[in-house]
């Protein structure tokens, strides 16, 4: 894409994140919500096929491996291909770099980058990690607050002001006929289509979508195969269709 793999300085990185602000307030696919903002839930087009990518929490490796495996990035370019990021591309969970931000700013940079290069190719869903919150910790590690920290200190308070905004504009949820995806998992009470274009109005709803992990005998709490039913249903899916989460490690 004719730019080097680094951290942009203070003044690009902040027009770039306005810049891409500014696209998702208007992101193609997305049906209005009621306020008139582009709504939570992206439809896709059958064509072209997507590629999803789960968790990525700052592995700016992993990242730049699956952009160059199968020619991904000059599929994008002509449009053979849409990549779809399922959300939490920051903050680390390997035990040494929990507390370093470097990675996941320098990952933010290349998603943003990717957003405004290919804004009708390229889609990135909110998850738990995408906030400033100070109840977002990882093995006692304040995450959320040291991310606000370091993109304070290298980037200043119009950037921390920018990627609130970045935050609060995106999806929470994406369809097709090949499949949904959202970070977590469905809502567990009964939604509506509407109702997820339209989740910023329902936070405890929007929590769920970005938080809630499957039912096994230790999370009962969990949603099931009701809950899977259920979303199929609102958003008019076949039955067959495969809903893909990240948020919950698997062995």
């Amino acid at each position: 894409m004719g730019g080097t793999i680094g951290a942009l300085d203070k003044e690009l990185a902040l027009s770039l994140l306005l810049e891409v602000n500014e696209i998702l307030a208007k992101e193609p696919f997305r049906p209005l919500d009621t306020g008139g903002l582009a709504g939570c839930l992206i439809e896709l087009p059958d064509e072209p096929p997507p590629v999803v990518v789960g968790d990525l929490h700052g592995q700016v490796d992993n990242l730049l491996k699956i952009l160059t495996e199968n020619c991904l990035i000059q599929a994008l370019q002509n449009n053979r291909a849409m990549l779809c990021i399922l959300g939490d591309g920051v903050q680390s969970e390997n035990a040494n770099e929990m507390e370093n931000m470097d990675g996941s700013i320098l990952i933010m940079d290349l998603i943003l980058t990717l957003k405004r290069q290919f804004p009708a190719n390229v889609f990135y869903l909110r998850g738990n990690h995408d906030d400033f919150s100070a109840d977002l910790f990882k093995n006692g590690i304040p995450q959320g607050i040291l991310m606000k920290k370091a993109c304070a200190e290298t980037r200043g308070d119009l950037y921390v002001e920018a990627m609130q905004r970045f935050y609060d504009l995106l999806p929470y949820m994406i369809v097709c006929k090949s499949f949904i995806g959202t970070h977590a998992g469905p809502p567990r009470a009964d939604t509506t289509r509407k109702q997820i274009i339209n989740i910023r109005q329902k936070p405890q709803t929007a929590r769920q979508m970005l938080r809630t992990r499957l039912k096994r005998t230790h999370q009962l709490s969990g949603y099931g195969k009701n809950e899977i039913k259920s979303l199929r249903k609102a958003l008019n899916s076949q039955k067959s269709t495969p809903v893909i989460v990240g948020h919950t490690p698997l062995d």
